[in-house]
């Protein structure tokens, strides 16, 4: 359930994961880039997209206040 974007370290943007897990038939998801959220337009368009394609998401972030602690929050 953790996926990061282009906004942290990951290579994809959110719409290309909505069609990687479409694809697999994964149909929830949380995208959890460290210390970011989506904002409201990007989040709605996001949330418009996966209930397109029947697929779950849930917003989350991975906050990690030092080196050797993250807390993800759903």
């Amino acid at each position: 359930m953790q996926i990061h974007l282009v906004n942290s370290d990951g290579i994809y943007t959110p719409h290309e994961i909505i069609e990687i897990a479409y694809g697999y038939g994964i149909k929830v998801i949380s995208i959890t880039d460290h210390n970011f959220l989506l904002d409201e337009t990007e989040f709605e368009n996001t949330r418009l997209i996966a209930s397109g394609r029947d697929v779950k998401y849930i917003e989350g972030i991975g906050f990690q206040p030092d080196i050797w602690m993250l807390i993800f929050i759903y």
